[in-house]
C-alpha cells in the first residue's frame, strides 16, 4: 500500500469481508518497536498463533538456530504460510516502516516472496515505502503498487523503460524541491528558483508572458538573453542531482509555448491539491468529497 493512499481502512476492510478465513493479519508492535529480525518474525508467528492456533513450526525452528540465515528464514515462513491453508491465503503486514528496513530484513522479504506457493500473496502497509527492496519486485512483476493513479507523476515505483529524472516539489510552506530524492539547496541566485516555480504554476505559456512578469522593463532582446541564462541555471541545478548522462530540462518549447519536458517527470503537491479540490468540487459519490 503507497504511504500516499487514504484507501488503507477501505482496502483491510475489503479483507476482512472477503479473505475471511483466508487473510492472516499481522501488526508491527509498537512499544517498544522490533530491533532485529528475529524479534520481527517470532512476534508475527506468535500474533498469529494466538488467532488461528499452532503457526509457524519450520519458522520457529530456523528462529532457534544461532546463527539466523535470513533467507531461510523467508523461505521457512512462506512453507509455513502454504501449510496453513490450501485455499487462498493473505498475509497482511500493517505498519512495516517500523520495522528497521536494513540488510537482513531486504534479504528475509526477498526470499520470502520469492518463495511464497501460488495460493499465497503478501500485502503490505507503510507511512513510507522505500525504494529498496520493493523496486525490483514491481520492476520484474512480482509485484504491484496499490493507491496510486496512472498517471505521469507517479514516482519511484513506475516502471520505464528509460528511466527519467523524478522531479518533487512541496510548495506548501518555503517550498521545497528535490531532484532523484536529493534536494537542490543553491539556486544560484533568487530568479532561478522564481522562474522555476514559475514554469510550474503555468504548465503552458508563451515567451512574452514570461518576459512580462519578470522583465517588463528591458527589450525583447535584453529580456531574451536574462531569459535564456537563467533558464539554463535551472537546468543545471537538475543535472547536477542526475547521475546519467544527458541534460534534462523542466520545459519544452513547442508551437510558441513553454511545456513539460518530457524528459523528466513532476510530482508537484499544489498541482495534486487543485485536483483534489475540483474532483470534490464535481464528485457525486459522498466519499469523494
Amino acid at each position: 500500500m503507497y504511504p500516499w493512499t487514504n484507501y488503507r481502512n477501505l482496502f483491510l476492510a475489503y479483507f476482512l469481508n472477503r479473505a475471511q478465513e483466508g487473510l492472516l493479519y499481522y501488526r508491527v508492535k509498537t512499544d517498544p518497536p522490533p530491533s532485529s529480525l528475529a524479534e520481527i518474525a517470532s512476534d508475527l508467528v506468535e500474533q498469529i498463533s494466538q488467532v488461528v492456533g499452532s503457526f509457524g513450526k519450520k519458522t520457529r525452528a530456523v528462529l532457534k538456530k544461532v546463527n539466523l540465515n535470513p533467507a531461510a528464514l523467508g523461505e521457512a515462513l512462506a512453507a509455513d504460510l502454504g501449510a496453513y491453508s490450501a485455499e487462498p491465503v493473505v498475509l497482511y503486514i500493517d505498519e512495516i516502516d517500523k520495522i528497521p528496513l536494513d540488510e537482513p530484513f531486504i534479504q528475509f522479504i526477498e526470499s520470502l516472496v520469492g518463495s511464497l506457493p501460488e495460493n499465497v500473496q503478501l500485502a503490505v502497509s507503510s507511512r513510507l515505502l522505500t525504494y529498496n527492496p520493493w523496486a525490483s519486485m514491481v520492476a520484474e512483476g512480482k509485484a504491484a503498487v496499490l493507491g496510486t493513479e496512472q498517471r505521469k507523476d507517479d514516482m519511484m515505483f513506475t516502471v520505464e523503460d528509460e528511466p527519467r529524472p523524478q522531479i518533487e516539489v512541496f510548495s506548501f510552506g518555503r517550498g521545497h524541491v528535490l531532484v532523484n530524492g536529493q534536494p537542490i539547496t543553491n539556486w544560484d541566485g533568487a530568479l532561478p528558483r522564481n522562474l522555476f516555480f514559475f514554469f510550474l504554476d503555468r504548465p503552458l505559456v508563451t515567451r512574452d508572458e514570461i518576459f512580462e512578469v519578470f522583465w517588463p522593463a528591458l527589450s525583447v532582446k535584453e529580456a531574451t538573453n536574462v531569459f535564456h541564462v537563467t533558464k539554463r541555471k535551472i537546468t543545471e541545478r537538475i543535472n547536477m542531482k542526475v547521475q546519467q548522462s544527458g541534460s534534462f530540462e523542466l520545459t519544452q518549447y513547442n508551437s510558441g509555448f513553454y511545456l513539460p519536458s518530457e524528459k523528466v517527470v513532476r510530482h508537484y503537491d499544489a498541482s495534486d491539491f487543485v485536483e483534489s479540490v475540483e474532483k470534490a468540487i464535481i464528485a457525486t459519490d459522498q466519499r469523494e468529497q
